[in-house]
């Protein structure tokens, strides 16, 4: 019964319990067995008293429906393993008697029945019913717009999740880490988390370079590292089975981009690229699907995220130098607002040139958009296509009161908690009590190994919802691919 789908109640309301009814059973041993062990429940779960007494009516005319309903009680104690009757001591001694009575309500003999209940010195007891904590870390970069804003709607998402279902038997319990923007520092966050805060699952981390380094930690530690913004192609879900991107990878953009370039006729494109795992990871596949259209790529600028203006304005003038006016960027969204800044300062940005940017600065022009929106005019981008819901509706409508515009990444980090929320509320209750115990003494740094992880992990592989970005369907580990605009 441990895999069982749990029952709100314990018994059916509106179908008694009879002698006549169902299929006599010979053998009654286990239920009998059963129902005897229930009756210890009833001490600190009182609300099964009735069912259980119900079902000791049959333990000498055993049916198959009575077999039925046993089952049933076992299925709803399986689905609130964590709820039950706190009890503590009382300094003053009082009885407290209760007592109620059906008239004529048993369907066989007629009979009456009622029932007693006492209580002794609970002045100070109290009925409590706990949500199971669900540990999940996040890990962010919170010095750079990106971070603070996905912070903003990983906050919202909690929130609203459990206002709407208030009736879950767990909640995830967020513990934020920034990473500063560093390899270091997001892994030595997620050792801590792994480790001391003993999380199930990993929210992060933003970056695709800091990303490469958890992911495989987050192996051998038998968690799920979910990324919402690493969305380098090098970065496989399917080679790497404990990552997973609820994001559209930047593979997924290259028919749209490539589709723009063959509809204008042009024949030669510069690559403009950051010198990351983010930027490095799409510039293979690219360069491919030009080649299989018959477009050349006579040259590409390497730009490390570093570089100081001088060296950016080396390389555009380098770029100045040659014949070919069409420029592909793909580049973070702090580079690329330095790259925009001075090309529009050298006049690369007038007739004659055309600049085309991928998805990922593209999607981020609105917490940018004070600092580079006005040297960015004429410039042509890709997004995933968003499609309008009454429910996004309302959403933009709170966010945009207090953080402006809504943004894709965001979206993608506020459905990123819906789904976890739901795979954790799936969970058979008896795995969520198992913690991150068990220390693989082989690990440099003792890492604690997750015994709820996997089973975590499956859970979400299979929740499919329809969010704010669109439809949630994660085929093999990453977000299903969408139409670009």
């Amino acid at each position: 019964m441990e895999s069982a789908r749990s029952c709100p109640s314990p018994m059916l309301a509106n179908k008694p319990l009879s002698l006549q009814h169902g299929d006599i059973l010979v053998n009654s041993e286990l239920y009998r067995s059963i129902v005897g062990a229930l009756w210890y429940l009833t001490l600190t779960i009182p609300d099964i008293s009735f069912a259980v007494n119900k079902l000791s009516q049959f333990v000498r005319a055993l049916t198959s429906i009575h077999w039925k309903a046993c089952k049933r009680l076992l299925r709803y104690l399986n689905g609130t393993i964590c709820h039950g009757l706190k009890m503590q001591a009382s300094i003053k001694f009082c009885i407290h008697a209760f007592t109620d009575l059906e008239w004529a309500s048993d369907r066989d003999d007629k009979r009456s029945i009622s029932g007693v209940c006492t209580v002794n010195a609970v002045e100070n007891g109290s009925m409590e019913s706990k949500p199971q904590v669900v540990g999940v870390g996040v890990i962010l970069n919170l010095a750079s717009p990106v971070g603070l804003m996905a912070e903003g709607y990983i906050s919202m998402a909690v929130s609203d999740i459990y206002a709407i279902h208030a009736n879950y038997r767990t909640r995830l319990a967020l513990s934020v880490k920034d990473s500063v923007g560093d390899v270091v520092e997001a892994e030595s966050a997620a050792l801590e988390l792994i480790n001391d805060e003993q999380v199930q699952a990993i929210i992060g981390p933003q970056a695709s370079t800091e990303a490469k380094f958890l992911i495989d930690l987050g192996d051998r530690a038998q968690i799920a590292i979910i990324s919402f913004s690493a969305t380098s192609p090098s970065l496989s879900p399917t080679q790497n089975p404990f990552f997973i991107r609820t994001a559209q990878d930047d593979f997924s953009q290259v028919k749209a981009l490539t589709s723009i370039v063959e509809t204008y006729g042009w024949k030669k494109v510069v690559l403009i690229y950051e010198d990351i795992e983010y930027g490095n990871g799409l510039i293979p596949y690219l360069t491919d699907a030009l080649q299989v259209i018959n477009i050349r790529v006579p040259h590409r600028s390497i730009i490390s995220p570093n570089s100081s203006q001088f060296e950016i304005l080396k390389q555009l003038n380098m770029i100045m130098a040659r014949e070919t006016r069409i420029l592909l960027v793909h580049v973070s969204a702090s580079l690329g607002s330095k790259l925009f800044r001075l090309a529009k300062q050298i006049g690369m940005m007038s007739e004659g040139y055309a600049w085309i940017i991928t998805k990922g600065l593209s999607s981020l022009l609105d917490p940018l958009r004070k600092k580079v929106f006005g040297s960015m005019h004429g410039v042509v981008g890709v997004r995933p296509y968003l499609p309008n819901s009454k429910r996004l509706q309302d959403f933009k409508t709170r966010w945009n009161k207090t953080s402006g515009d809504i943004n894709l990444f965001g979206l993608w980090a506020y459905d990123t908690v819906w789904a976890l929320a739901m795979a954790a509320e799936s969970l058979n209750p008896t795995a969520l009590l198992s913690h991150n115990s068990s220390i693989n003494s082989i690990e440099p740094f003792g890492l604690r190994v997750s015994e709820s992880g996997p089973q975590l992990l499956q859970k979400l592989l299979n929740i499919k919802f329809e969010g704010l970005s669109g439809e949630f369907n994660l085929i093999r580990g990453q977000l299903k691919p969408t139409d670009y605009k």
